[in-house]
């Protein structure tokens, strides 16, 4: 299973143009819709997706506040062993800053804690501060391109021998932003997307008013692929999905159920 560098790092703002405008306005824009014609209609917060892989379920929860914003999840690989489990929060301290901790538990104890601040800077300008027990700290600077999102990310952290900087970009491709990402020049992945409507509710796309879409396909050196395939409800968001890999990849098939609220 694919797992996100820290809240995916895929940023996204557009809020600002000519004129600042408070990121959290339009809070009933459908999960970040924003005024893109092309968001949802219908809102649909999800309560939890379950994932099936052989025998085994993995669930994780969501919860959101008054005004639609995600304010936590719970992960649990195995839904048998209640005591193992990752849990995010995320706040909103002010005016164009979003905070988030999380924290691994395994057998009940705590194993890992990973924290972030974000502040929105300007249009085209973001900062993240994180902190990760198993990394350090690391400072993120995100260049902004409309409408998609994020082309550039810039990290630097301290690695014993002096601060070390890594430079991931991302090459949008199509109207859905499917794209292709490169670490340091090097081609990473390239990831091909619906043009139906994600409902988890990735706190930073929705700040930033940006439709957020489901990926149908990964594409990454060696030949290792991953396919999904969606059954949508009327509303344009996904009820199941089928994620299928090729042998190269050496991942397990499994599908998921999204349950909403």
């Amino acid at each position: 299973m694919r797992k996100n560098f820290v809240l995916g790092m895929a940023l996204i703002f557009s809020c600002f143009s000519v004129i600042s405008c408070d990121p959290w306005e339009d809070e009933n824009d459908g999960g970040g819709g924003g005024d893109d014609p092309n968001g949802p209609e219908v809102t649909m917060l999800l309560k939890e997706i379950k994932t099936m892989t052989g025998d085994t379920e993995r669930k994780v929860t969501y919860s959101f506040d008054g005004q639609q914003r995600l304010t936590k999840t719970v992960e649990y690989e195995d839904i048998t062993d209640q005591t193992s489990y990752v849990e995010s929060i995320y706040s909103y301290p002010s005016e164009g800053k979003i905070n988030f901790t999380e924290k691994a538990y395994s057998a009940g104890e705590l194993v890992y804690t990973n924290s972030a601040e974000f502040e929105i800077l300007s249009s085209s300008q973001i900062h993240a501060l994180i902190q990760s027990d198993l990394v350090g700290e690391i400072n993120s600077d995100m260049t902004y391109s409309s409408p998609c999102g994020i082309s550039k990310i810039v990290n630097t952290m301290d690695v014993g021998n002096g601060p070390e900087t890594t430079t991931q970009t991302f090459e949008f491709f199509d109207q859905k932003c499917s794209s292709m990402e490169y670490l340091d020049g090097e081609w990473e992945q390239t990831i091909f997307n619906d043009d139906k409507f994600s409902p988890k509710g990735d706190p930073l796309k929705k700040a930033m008013g940006v439709t957020e879409r489901n990926p149908i396909k990964y594409e990454s050196p060696g030949n290792d692929i991953e396919t999904i395939t969606y059954q949508y409800n009327e509303n344009g968001y996904p009820i199941s999905a089928m994620h299928t890999f090729s042998p190269e990849s050496g991942e397990e098939n499994y599908t998921e159920t999204f349950i909403y609220q």
